[in-house]
């Protein structure tokens, strides 16, 4: 048995999307060139037969569509998205009557009040668009960390039926062409996780806004033009 436990061997492949996956990511930062390591060694197994396979096979997509936890996640989820989706669209409605708004007054204010305002008002603009940013990234972190909890219990699950069933290896019945039902642990595989694991809390983390850029000169009086319609804003990703 416990030869059995070492050589336990988890496969897991999950279909939860994770928002974080398309964010862009920073260009890495070129590192000086360091002195190629020996490879480690290869673990020699001792002579004699390899221990015999005891394999089941668990379908990733079932347990997503029925645990719980990974139910509530995904509903949690869209909640925060429509609402994220709704603030921001009513502050765009704001952004676009205040334009109209400015581009009425071209005619009657004097020109160096009208170039303040144009002024201030690209600044609301840039700063929607950053809030637009950091909105999405928060949403991103939390279904990220979301998404860790549930690994990390579905893992304990697996890792206890392994035990109990002297398995030494699971698969994703997904990645499998042909398997049988008498190896499928699907079913065991959610009971356990809806006891162990019934719900997962979504937190939103604090939001971090992106560094302002740096103020442009202000141009002349006479090129102040009304700022260019905002772009609506992105629909949350479910």
């Amino acid at each position: 048995m416990n030869k059995l436990t070492r050589l336990i061997a988890i496969a897991i492949v999950s279909a939860l999307p994770i928002a974080s996956a398309n964010a862009q990511q920073p260009p890495a930062q070129p590192r000086p060139p360091a002195a190629p390591a020996a490879p480690a060694p290869l673990p020699v197994l001792p002579p004699g037969p390899l221990a015999p396979a005891f394999i089941a096979v668990v379908g990733m997509t079932q347990v997503q569509q029925q645990a719980t936890a990974f139910r509530g996640v995904q509903e949690q989820m869209e909640r925060f998205g429509r609402t994220m989706q709704t603030e921001l669209s009513q502050r765009e409605v704001q952004l676009r009557n205040s334009e109209q708004e400015l581009g009425r007054q071209r005619e009657t204010l004097p020109q160096p009040q009208f170039a303040e305002r144009v002024r201030a008002l690209e600044g609301q603009f840039i700063e929607f668009q950053r809030n637009v940013q950091a909105r999405r990234n928060q949403m991103e972190e939390a279904e990220v960390n979301a998404r860790r909890q549930l690994d990390q219990g579905l893992e304990r699950v697996l890792r206890e039926i392994a035990e109990a069933r002297s398995l030494n290896l699971i698969l994703a019945k997904e990645s499998t062409m042909i398997n049988a039902a008498e190896i499928d642990i699907t079913g065991e595989v959610i009971q356990r996780l809806n006891q162990t694991l019934p719900r997962v809390n979504v937190t939103l983390p604090a939001l971090r806004q992106q560094a302002a850029p740096t103020p442009a000169t202000a141009p002349a009086a006479p090129a102040a033009q009304p700022p260019r319609p905002a772009q609506p804003a992105p629909a949350p990703r479910n």
